[in-house]
């Protein structure tokens, strides 16, 4: 797996979550042994990457191991 590396500059923010998406962001942190910055920093790639692909006529899909497309990732609307 890649490490995230924080870009320099950094600028703090503060942000506000409803209790859940607080909780989801944790756990998330807990089960992959990152930090809650790093979550938010690779939440915000994924976010980049659809965007620089869907304006291509790409799409984002979770496939099997055999290459099938299960699923298609979609920015909610």
């Amino acid at each position: 797996m890649a490490t995230i590396v924080a870009p320099t500059p950094t600028k703090r923010v503060n942000l506000n979550l409803a209790m859940k998406s607080y909780e989801d962001l944790e756990r998330l942190a807990q089960q992959t042994g990152r930090t809650m910055t790093d979550i938010v920093w690779f939440g915000l790639a994924l976010v980049k990457l659809y965007l620089e692909e869907t304006t291509k006529g790409r799409k984002l899909i979770i496939a099997s191991d055999d290459g099938r497309a299960i699923s298609e990732i979609r920015f909610p609307n």
